[in-house]
This record gives C-alpha cells, sequence and structure tokens, in this order.
C-alpha cells in the first residue's frame, strides 16, 4: 500500500470519527430537549476534530481525563455507544452503572479514567491520577498529553 492511500485511509477514518461525535452530540442535544438525560449537559461540538486527532496517536493503554466538554475524548478513545448512552440516560446498562453521567463519565477499560465538570478543581484531580499511575518500565515510550488549566492551549 503506497503512503497516498494510507494517508487517505488514515483522513477517511479521522473524519468517520470527526462525524460521529457531531452525530452523537446532536442525538444528545435532541435527548435533552426531549427532557430524557437528567441534569444537564455540556455539548462539545466544535471541538470534535480536537478528540478525534488526539484519541487517534493514543493507545488503548494511554490514559485520559478530561472536563466538562469531554464527551468528544470519550468516544474517540473508543467507549461503546451503546455504554455511553446508556450513561447519559442514567440506566444501570451505562459504563458507570448511569451514575456519572454527562460530566463524569469514563471507561476505565479504554483508559478514560474519567471526566470532571470544572477546570481549575479538576487539575487537581488529573494531576492526581497523573501521579499515581504506575509507569514503570514503559515509561520512555509515553507521551504525556496534558491541558493547560486555563483551557486556552493545549501542550505536549
Amino acid at each position: 500500500m503506497g503512503k497516498v492511500t494510507q494517508k487517505a485511509e488514515s483522513v477517511a477514518r479521522l473524519y468517520r470519527m470527526v462525524a460521529t461525535i457531531r452525530r452523537t452530540e446532536e442525538a444528545l442535544a435532541a435527548l435533552l430537549a426531549e427532557g430524557l438525560i437528567p441534569g444537564f449537559i455540556h455539548l462539545s461540538i466544535g471541538q470534535e476534530a480536537v478528540a478525534a486527532g488526539v484519541m487517534s496517536v493514543l493507545t488503548q493503554a494511554d490514559t485520559i481525563t478530561s472536563t466538562h466538554r469531554g464527551h468528544g475524548h470519550t468516544i474517540a478513545k473508543g467507549m461503546k455507544l451503546d455504554a455511553f448512552f446508556a450513561e447519559l440516560l442514567a440506566r444501570d446498562s451505562g459504563a458507570c452503572r448511569g451514575r456519572g453521567g454527562s460530566m463524569h463519565v469514563a471507561d476505565v477499560a479504554n483508559g478514560m479514567l474519567g471526566a470532571n465538570e470544572l477546570l481549575r478543581p479538576a487539575c487537581r484531580s488529573h494531576w492526581a491520577r497523573a501521579g499515581a499511575q504506575d509507569f514503570g518500565p514503559r515509561c520512555g515510550r509515553r507521551d504525556v498529553l496534558r491541558r493547560r488549566c486555563d483551557g486556552r492551549r493545549a501542550t505536549a
């Protein structure tokens, strides 16, 4: 397979993920308007490409945390959509048995350690989780991505 073909497939895969995240967010907006989602949600419409792009270079072994607009990160990291929707609809079949909801959705098996509803207080939690990770001999092979707590830019 040539480089052009590989690049085209990579771009197509990213586009499919962006489209999946957008359709999911639009479905969530409709479910919220119908009163089927308890509480409130913070949609990540317009941020799909960031989630798809960053998660595309991570492996299942890599762990992430997110903030109050973490739906795209969660989906792009690999959470199954049925478990994701069940969680936001507060069902027992949800990824966190319906107790996490939109702003605390987690899927540890796929490396999504959870989200937090606030930016600045979330930083302590995210850094504590990162510090608790046992990187061991694999540390040199890992890239650690972090988002500045002021939310203005991402740094690596």
